[in-house]
């Protein structure tokens, strides 16, 4: 699968605890990703001391049956760039995303579910 330039908007923040925050994006173009599990997206952040935007990465954490909208989980004590930048956008807000990018992904269907837990 080869990485593309997206147009998101924010559609929703929902507060899960007190540091975690669940980002829903909306596909605006094109309208749909196809990605697979472990996957991630690269988020442009602007950054203020360089012409040059940053691309920081986020795990996909939407089901890829979901693929018009993408759910990123955000650590709100992380003072990262790229969770500030996001967890500083309200709904509405529109951002430019590519992906899908990694390659961590089960090449073949396992014979049981499997549940994988990263942190960052």
């Amino acid at each position: 699968m080869t990485a593309r330039p997206i147009r998101a908007k924010v559609l929703k923040i929902q507060h899960l605890t007190r540091d975690i925050r669940e980002m829903t994006l909306e596909m605006l173009e094109p309208s749909a990703l196809v990605f697979r599990p472990g996957q991630s997206i690269a988020v442009t952040v602007p950054d203020p001391n360089s012409d040059l935007p940053l691309l920081r990465y986020f795990s996909l954490a939407s089901p890829p049956r979901c693929s018009r909208h993408l759910v990123l989980l955000l650590n709100s004590h992380d003072h990262g760039k790229g969770s500030k930048f996001l967890l500083e956008r309200e709904p509405g807000a529109e951002l430019q995303v590519a992906g899908p990018y990694g390659s961590f992904i089960l090449h073949q269907e396992p014979e049981r579910e499997l549940l994988f837990i990263g942190t960052g």
